[in-house]
């Protein structure tokens, strides 16, 4: 990988890590104490859009790796790391479904429910974790270099 691009992805890395941190920071607060601070809500739905297109852009990064092309869509995307067994079944269902938070958050198809991001935070920064440790898995176990 060019200097540049490497340069790019250890800068998107530690983005994903950062937003990783303000999840696990925000699902320790009282829930009502989320719900009244719009800070803390639009904080996390940007944290969601980085972590779910950190989670894309490695996806599509590592099909191209393998020789398939990029899916149409970012669900897709995630779909066809399953197809490849590279996660457990309930990591790409959630991970599928964290895509289709990560659309109506940045594209507003409707109001996002801030009840539904504060009751999914636990679940939002494990599943990520895990989706991401098991491509790096994936990734040195085929030497594809990031």
């Amino acid at each position: 990988m060019g200097e540049v691009l490497k340069t790019h992805f250890l800068s998107r890395l530690k983005s994903f890590k950062e937003a990783l941190k303000i999840l696990e920071s925000l699902k320790n607060l009282d829930r009502e104490e989320f719900l009244i601070d719009v800070m803390k809500i639009y904080a996390a739905e940007r944290a969601i859009q980085v972590i779910a297109e950190f989670c894309i852009d490695l996806s599509n990064y590592i099909l191209l790796k393998t020789g398939r092309d990029i899916p149409k869509t970012y669900r897709d995307s995630i779909k066809s790391i399953g197809e490849l067994n590279l996660c457990r079944s309930d990591v790409i269902k959630f991970m599928e479904n964290l895509i289709g938070l990560r659309n109506i958050i940045v594209h507003m198809y409707a109001d996002v429910k801030t009840e539904v991001i504060y009751n999914n935070l636990n679940e939002i920064v494990r599943y990520s974790k895990q989706y991401i440790d098991s491509l790096f898995e994936y990734m040195l176990e085929k030497k594809i270099d990031p």
